[in-house]
């Protein structure tokens, strides 16, 4: 109940500065709501470049990053709530330092280059290491990565991607904590090499066609000589008919291995996908499609309906359909959900239908909403229980289906580029269940929110919020018990002192949280960093 108090209370609080400025009505939220294990990620203040895929692990805070302007890169495919105001369009990079309690260094610069015309890229590095009060609560992570676009001709991109990301841990959550242990032996390394690239027009050529294909390559591994490699491959082709009718093909799918000691496999999906898309009436959008898909040989036909109809306001849109797809369960992406798991000896993917109706709806120049109603079936679902005796690595369980039903909602209060906040939740039940008694890991309910409010030309203020009720786990000792809730507060800032410099300071973890995303891995407390950010 006093989590629930503090939320309504924050709530209150930042509603009331929000400014009467008249800003972009062309507010778009995309967010699909799909529930996962993912554990909280402290939200970036200010975005890097390019949208990074990669979900941080619960152990740290992540900082704000400094954002560059860039004159020619592709836009991400996801709302922009606020636009930062204070960039100077003639900086080429940043490098941006600082420090705080829990002997916290914080390094990350990068540097912007190409002409901005027809090519454009940067080159990130960032460097972050923590220790906890408990013994062994540490946590390194460090990163290089570049992001190039080239303009080919009129009608052509051609976008290249590369990076390196390590992180460092430590197996910090035993029991008894009081045992003496080997240090060494909890120490457990990432290190993921990454390459991609992506072209497509803009465009329809002489056919009438529209065409995009990407793919991304990663060489994840550990320091228990595993590794995983892993192809990741999307081509849609489009072909507008007329106005009012279009037909979409394309093929879409990933290809692994897995080799850890003593054992090694393949998992690898394979999707097709054929329909249309066509405008029933002026108000009424209907996207049609079958997907043949192969899950490690396992052939399933999914559907992909939807029906998209405008009210009688224009701002006003309802949805619903049905829409069949897979969650890729990677080694690499398990292990960004809970990176103190077992090397997994078998792997195969989730396959997911979600039958769902949703509103959305611009109401003013400020205010977008979103509001759905679901309900998925999904199979072959991973389940983290702790391992028996100290409990300290986690081990997969696999739920032959499990049914969830669930309520998400979306909103975004936005007043020109002085105030925006954004906020997240999403509520959802568990049943039919087999294996298991409970689905272990998965939040029945997560909020998240974030909000920025510039209260001067060189002052900025940021906050965000994240929150969760009690999950599920299952102790060493096989018994099913109920975790604990959470709330967690961030707030930062950002003063200019000169024309090329900023001070910044952050606060995580205000309340100073005791809480556990993953039994018996407790978070940092409260903690303090500042720095300077020079820009050149």
């Amino acid at each position: 109940m006093k989590y629930l108090l503090i939320l309504i209370f924050l709530s209150i609080g930042e509603l009331l500065f929000a400014q009467e400025t008249v800003g972009n009505k062309t507010i778009e939220i995309t967010s699909s709501f799909k529930p996962s294990l993912i554990p909280p990620s402290k939200l970036n203040f200010s975005a890097s470049p390019v949208v990074n895929s990669g979900k941080k692990a619960a152990l740290m805070y992540q900082l704000p990053v400094e954002k560059l302007s860039f004159n020619f890169s592709p836009a991400p495919l996801k709302p922009l709530a606020y636009n930062d105001t204070s960039t100077h369009t003639e900086d080429r990079g940043y490098l941006k330092v600082g420090y705080g309690n829990f002997a916290t260094p914080y390094l990350r610069g990068a540097f912007n280059y190409g002409n901005g015309v027809t090519s454009n890229g940067y080159l990130e590095a960032d460097f972050m290491r923590s220790k906890g009060k408990l013994t062994a609560q540490e946590f390194a992570q460090f990163g290089l990565k570049t992001n190039n676009v080239f303009q080919l001709n009129e009608n052509h991109n051609l976008e290249v991607r590369a990076g390196l990301q390590g992180n460092n841990y430590f197996r910090y959550g035993f029991r008894p904590d009081s045992m003496v242990v080997n240090k060494d032996s909890l120490k457990l390394n990432y290190t993921n090499l990454h390459a991609g690239a992506t072209i497509g027009n803009q465009q329809a050529n002489q056919y009438g066609l529209y065409y995009k294909a990407g793919f991304d390559a990663n060489l994840f591994s550990d320091n228990k000589n595993g590794n995983e490699t892993s192809f990741r491959y999307d081509m849609p082709l489009e072909k507008q008919l007329t106005e009012d009718i279009a037909i979409t093909v394309g093929i879409s799918g990933l290809v692994s291995r897995v080799n850890i000691p003593d054992t090694a496999y393949n998992n690898n999906v394979t999707l097709v996908k054929a329909g249309a898309r066509f405008r029933l009436k002026e108000t009424i959008y209907v996207n049609a499609a079958l997907v043949p898909s192969w899950n490690n040989g396992t052939f399933a036909l999914l559907p992909d309906v939807s029906v998209e109809t405008y009210l009688t306001d224009k701002d006003f849109v309802l949805q619903g359909g049905v829409k069949g797809s897979y969650i890729y369960n990677t080694w690499q992406n398990l292990a960004n959900i809970n990176p103190w798991i077992e090397q997994p000896g078998a792997l195969t993917h989730s396959r997911n239908t979600e039958f769902f109706a949703a509103l959305k709806a611009v109401v003013d120049a400020r205010f977008s909403f979103r509001i759905k109603g679901n309900y998925q079936r999904r199979l072959d679902v991973p389940l983290l229980i702790n391992s028996e005796g100290d409990g300290k690595t986690f081990n997969l369980i696999w739920e032959p289906a499990v049914n969830i039903v669930g309520v998400s909602a979306e909103f975004v209060l936005q007043s020109g580029s002085k105030f925006s906040w954004s906020n997240q939740a999403t509520l959802q039940a568990f049943n039919g269940l087999k294996n298991a008694d409970k689905a272990f890991g998965m939040l029945p309910f997560e909020y998240t929110s974030s909000a920025r409010f510039q209260i001067a030309d060189k002052l900025t203020l940021k906050g965000d919020a994240y929150a969760f009720l009690p999950t599920w786990y299952q102790s060493p000792d096989k018994k099913t018990k109920t975790g604990m809730a959470a709330f967690d507060l961030n707030l930062g800032a950002e003063f200019d002192v000169l024309p090329k410099v900023k001070l910044w300071l952050q606060f995580n973890n205000v309340f100073n949280s005791q809480y556990e995303r993953w039994n018996q891995y407790q978070v940092l407390g409260f903690q303090a960093l500042g720095g300077a950010i020079l820009r050149f």
